[in-house]
């Protein structure tokens, strides 16, 4: 399944179909695996140091685990952002922070009308 990142403060954020949690989309990221529905993706082991204190460590294994469980449940999620996201990026970057949103289904010229309408200024695609 693929996901399409919304916008929302100027943050792009994707919503897992299943559990409904929002996470950050950025460049780097290509597909979701839900920590909140598989929580050992980010599994902690605890490694003792010469002090006598314990340090938290990714448990690789675990995670390894919740990796293969996430694949077989067929959980893995393709995100894509909107061929036209620079454009929307553009348009929204005219806006103060709290009012840069978009939706799926939003064009550009939308953004441009409701920041006209704010007299903020018009960005041509």
């Amino acid at each position: 399944m693929t996901l399409t990142p919304v916008v929302n403060h100027g943050r792009w954020l994707v919503q897992c179909p299943d559990c409904k949690s929002w996470f950050e989309a950025r460049d780097d990221t290509s597909e979701l695996f839900c920590v909140v529905c598989f929580p050992d993706l980010k599994a902690k082991a605890f490694k003792l140091l010469p002090n006598g204190l314990y340090r938290p460590v990714n448990d690789a294994e675990k995670q390894a685990e919740a990796r293969a469980a996430v694949l077989a449940a067929g959980k893995n999620y393709r995100i894509e952002f909107p061929a036209n996201r620079r454009n929307i990026e553009r348009v929204l970057a005219k806006r103060p922070a709290e009012n840069r949103n978009w939706f799926i289904g939003e064009t550009v010229e939308d953004l441009n009308k409701e920041n006209a309408a704010h007299n903020l200024a018009r960005v041509e695609a």
